[in-house]
């Protein structure tokens, strides 16, 4: 029951893991600038670490985080810059509501709805994949759209945890 390969011991080990790479990723994430990349690097951490067992886990992050660092600063600029935008115009035109703004209102919030989307599957897809950000973009928004009950449910908890 208590040795190291029993059951109840690799279950507790990779509860752990993930509980430090869950601190891991909010100590990256505390400059908006690198959240794609911390959640990049917990993504390839728990992938490689938690899931398959090979490698240590601080060793991996690290070098996830410092091998995707380059690539994932410039994406996650503009999600976060997009975001602020989308927000401003939402904030706008639900204050001077009329019978036109209505219809800017919902498109503004399909807009959003759509780069949060793509903004969900692009830092998996980077620690997976080396491709240039415009082909992760573009593979980003077709699988979004491809497991779109997935991503409603997906959505749905992180505007549940908020």
């Amino acid at each position: 029951m208590f040795s190291p390969d029993s059951r109840l011991s690799r279950t507790l080990s990779a509860v752990f893991d993930i509980i430090v790479i869950g601190i891991l990723w909010f100590v990256s994430s505390l400059l908006i600038v690198t959240v794609c990349d911390a959640a990049t690097a917990a993504y390839y951490t728990m992938s490689k670490v938690v899931r398959h067992g090979e490698g240590y886990l601080l060793e991996e992050y690290r070098h996830s985080f410092r091998v995707n660092f380059r690539q994932s600063v410039v994406p996650a600029i503009a999600f976060v810059l997009v975001s602020i935008v989308l927000v401003f115009d939402l904030v706008y035109v639900w204050t001077n509501r009329s019978a036109g703004n209505d219809m800017m209102f919902i498109i503004l919030a399909g807009v959003s709805v759509c780069v949060l989307m793509v903004s969900m599957y692009f830092p998996p897809f980077l620690s997976r994949f080396q491709k240039s950000n415009m082909e992760l973009i573009k593979l980003s928004a077709f699988s979004a759209f491809r497991f779109l009950p997935v991503t409603i449910v997906c959505l749905l908890e992180i505007g549940r945890a908020h």
